[in-house]
């Protein structure tokens, strides 16, 4: 009778030991790793705003057709005609005539009119030439140099009025006033000219909510007053109706963001606190800007109030546009956060893999977002992590020396 061949209790052990090992083996996770590189954060938020200036509304003289005699967003001087307002049946020809005349004379009446760079004694003299010098050295400070060809025609002015230099030829105006004379006999009706009654930036973009949302008004803002904002806004006409408004003059460059936001987030915010702000449907660029008004709270909100003096082209005429508002930047080492370890001292840090060991590496730790943190470049310690440093993601148990596999 053959004997049953029985297999040792010690290789069956083995092999289950080899079993276990293989098993084991394909349950673990692969060992996760990220490459330290550099990163940009920015605490901000995104909000709906409106745009507000210091504007002055010019009423329309007479009912009829506006015709503009500056562009957009143009300079100009206090008293200068700028827009003209056709009243009765006028021929087309003689209409685009005699806004041809009425713009070549706007352009030297502006020349004229600025008499803040025609000054006659030495003091007053004196006080212009300063104060054009400061307007370069804070054009130049704040990185705004959209006003630099007006302050050099301003100085040239100056010195000019000072060598008893003229600013235009009288001759070429008076033939100009001459002409426009000769056409209005011609016309059949009347017409009744529009002057810039401040210096400043001219529009004929009137939206109705010049009154309501006034440069005045903003230390009276609240999330309900901006909320209401809609339901006061006043009519507008495309062409002249009498005792309405019907162009505006801003009296500069300097202008205003407001904007509902969330209480907490603007909690450690306070008057004079530089932000920056973003347009993304305008561009990319960032502009400095300072916190100037935030209103009591309201049901969790405030109004935020943000002054700029920045030129933005793109943004002007522009009442209602979508901002972001950056109260601060953080840049560094984009590290995250899975990779982040806290030791029991409270030292933060990350696991870096060298030739297959686990060393531990402290973190500064500048902004911690939702998935990842900016820690600080600092390379003068030699325990902190750095650019190209591999860090471990995903091994929970883990300590300094242990050799992952």
């Amino acid at each position: 009778m053959a004997k049953d061949k029985k297999i040792p209790v010690f290789t069956i052990m083995v092999l289950l030991a080899v079993f276990v090992i293989i098993f084991a083996s394909m349950l673990r996770k692969p060992v996760k790793t990220e490459v330290i590189g550099y990163g940009v954060a920015e605490n901000k938020l995104t909000a709906d705003t409106y745009i507000i200036k210091d504007e002055t509304l010019v009423i329309a003289p007479e009912t009829g057709v506006l015709n503009c005699l500056v562009d957009e967003n143009e300079r100009v001087a206090r008293y200068s005609h700028i827009a003209t307002v056709f009243v009765g049946d006028f021929p087309e020809e003689l209409q685009v005539k005699l806004r041809n005349v009425n713009e070549k004379i706007s352009k030297l009446e502006n020349n004229f009119n600025d008499r803040s760079v025609y000054v006659s004694d030495v003091a007053a003299t004196e006080n212009a030439i300063y104060s054009r010098i400061n307007n370069v050295i804070d054009a130049v400070y704040n990185n705004d140099l959209s006003d630099s060809l007006q302050y050099k025609d301003d100085l040239n002015k100056i010195i000019g009025n000072i060598n008893g230099e003229k600013v235009a030829d009288n001759t070429e105006l008076d033939n100009l006033y001459n002409q426009k004379s000769e056409i209005e006999k011609q016309l059949n009706g009347s017409v009744s000219n529009i002057y810039a009654p401040i210096s400043g930036l001219f529009s004929s973009k009137v939206d109705g909510y010049e009154s309501y949302l006034s440069a005045k008004n903003i230390t009276s803002f609240t999330p309900s007053y901006i909320k209401d904002a809609k339901q006061h806004k006043e009519g507008t006409a495309e062409n002249a109706i009498k005792g309405l408004p019907v162009v505006k003059v801003s009296n500069n460059y300097l202008w205003y963001v407001t904007a509902i936001v969330d209480y907490k987030w603007a909690e450690n915010l306070k008057k004079g606190d530089f932000v920056s702000l973003r347009f993304p449907s305008i561009s990319d660029d960032k502009y400095d800007a300072k916190v100037n008004f935030i209103s009591d709270e309201q049901d969790g909100e405030v109004v935020l109030v943000i002054a700029c003096e920045k030129n933005v082209t793109n943004l002007f005429g522009v009442r209602e546009i979508e901002a972001e508002i950056v109260k601060n930047s953080y840049s560094g080492f984009k590290i995250s956060k899975e990779a982040v370890r806290i030791l029991p001292d409270g030292t933060s840090g990350v696991y870096v893999l060298k030739d297959r060991v686990a060393r531990f590496k402290t973190i500064d730790v500048l902004y911690n977002g939702e998935t990842y943190v900016i820690a600080r470049e600092d390379n003068s310690i030699s325990n902190n992590v750095l650019l190209y440093d591999e860090v471990i993601l995903n091994i929970e148990k883990i300590e300094d020396g242990k050799i992952v596999k």
